[in-house]
């Protein structure tokens, strides 16, 4: 279907594509990625004891990493899909290159956190600043509306989340 729209330049077609995947994504994706953050304690010292306190935040970062790619899978698709794979690849080869050269300079000083936000901040940023723009820009949507009509009604899930979730007791 993409492939399709981006031959024949359908701007209204990859428009909706965009609009809706990233919608249905993160309709699905907020609810359990801010369930899983906010419960991460818990979920963590039911699992594996509570001698991996540690691990909780580096799963909350990583969550967060997941929550922006999962927003811009259906960004990424179109530019896969509509002619510029190179783009899409190009930037992820980046993205990957500052993971594994902020996680070399974070690691010593603070761990697996550490590396966990040297996962994020080069993941987040591609997400959010590289490939979700990039591919507004190719079906002429301009970002502000992508966001108004495709992001902002998937938080809905995050208040629902955050409410249900926050009055649980603390682990143990």
């Amino acid at each position: 279907m993409v492939v399709d729209s981006g031959t024949v330049e359908r701007k209204e077609r990859l428009q909706l594509i965009l609009q809706q995947g990233t919608r249905l994504s993160l309709a699905l994706a907020v609810p359990v990625c801010i369930g899983l953050i906010i419960m991460a304690d818990r979920l963590i010292a039911a699992w594996v004891g509570p001698g991996f306190s540690e691990s909780v935040l580096v799963a909350r970062v990583l969550l967060a990493a997941v929550l922006c790619r999962v927003g811009a899978a259906s960004a990424s698709l179109i530019l896969k899909g509509a002619t510029h794979p190179r783009f899409n690849a190009l930037t992820n080869a980046a993205t990957a290159v500052v993971n594994v050269l902020l996680s070399i300079a974070l690691i010593r000083r603070f761990g697996l956190p550490g590396v966990a936000v040297a996962t994020f901040v080069p993941v987040g940023f591609a997400a959010t600043f590289v490939l979700f723009p990039a591919a507004c820009r190719l079906v002429e949507l301009p970002v502000a509306v992508a966001i108004r009509q495709a992001v902002r009604p998937a938080m809905w899930p995050a208040a629902i989340s955050v409410g249900r979730y926050r009055n649980l007791p603390a682990a143990a």
